[in-house]
């Protein structure tokens, strides 16, 4: 009696799985069936033509907005270059030329895997009380001079991809030298970027006429960096309808804080840091 039992309860749990397994592949059968013949599930409700308006329009992806981080004066303390490169942002370094330090530091830079332009003197109001320095463009120079000064620039800088001009002021005024540099640079497949140290820059217009590559700064951000707070950081550098934008700072060490201090917004507002390069490649783009 107890055997039919055991054999009783045995054959019920069997039977009861094959129950289970049946209706689990009768349901699978089910909705593969529904989804073959097109079944998509719920569906979104018709939209009458009266509410087309009001219903939310499709979102539009917006394209990353993007800003390049320039540091001039590079080639006077190879100390202060160390704490720029320790910085992990893809910063352009604008290198003086025929310093006791431009080539190495241009090497240096170069094998850190980041941006070398020169960064090209220029004659400003008031010299020379105001010295550019050497390989200084003077507005009284004939286009062979101005050509053979930057030819010998150029070469204590290895691996500059572009440049931008060191002061500048009064040179930057003058229609035909500004256009023999951008002609010149053009020739070498170089960019420019005016660092827009007079308000009556000629470069804008002229780069447009000879087809250089170019674009102009928008903001300076060498700031004591405790000034640079998170709120003006959003107002100045942030907000408002841009897609590419350029920064300028110097080689000191209080704009090694603020470049971090921005990078860190820009960050958490996913706006990219990139090369200059690739503000002049995304702006040719756009034309």
């Amino acid at each position: 009696m107890g055997r039919r039992k055991k054999r009783f309860r045995k054959t019920a749990a069997t039977g009861l799985i094959i129950l289970l397994i049946t209706g689990l592949a009768a349901l699978g059968a089910y909705f593969a069936l529904k989804e073959k013949r097109g079944h998509r599930g719920p569906t979104q409700p018709a939209i009458s033509a009266g509410d087309k308006d009001s219903w939310p329009p499709a979102r539009k992806t917006r394209l990353r907005k993007k800003l390049a981080i320039i540091l001039d004066d590079i080639g006077h303390d190879p100390g202060i270059l160390e704490e720029f490169l320790r910085i992990p942002e893809p910063i352009t370094f604008a290198v003086l030329p025929r310093l006791a330090h431009s080539r190495e530091a241009a090497e240096k830079i170069h094998k850190a895997g980041r941006e070398v332009i020169l960064h090209l003197p220029m004659e400003p109001h008031g010299y020379p009380g105001k010295d550019p320095g050497r390989g200084a463009l003077m507005t009284r120079m004939d286009p062979g001079e101005i050509r053979a000064e930057l030819g010998s620039n150029i070469a204590s800088v290895p691996h500059a991809v572009g440049a931008n001009n060191h002061m500048g002021s009064r040179f930057m005024e003058e229609d035909d030298k500004v256009m023999v540099v951008l002609r010149s640079l053009k020739a070498r497949g170089f960019y420019f970027i005016d660092s827009l140290t007079t308000g009556r820059s000629r470069a804008g217009d002229l780069a447009a006429r000879s087809g250089t590559s170019f674009a102009e700064r928008d903001l300076f951000i060498d700031r004591d960096p405790e000034e640079w707070t998170k709120e003006e950081i959003r107002t100045r550098i942030v907000e408002g309808d841009w897609r590419h934008k350029v920064l300028i700072g110097h080689a000191r060490p209080e704009t090694v804080k603020t470049i971090r201090k921005i990078a860190s917004v820009l960050d958490r507002r996913r706006i990219e840091i990139v090369p200059a390069s690739r503000i002049i490649k995304e702006k040719g783009r756009k034309k």
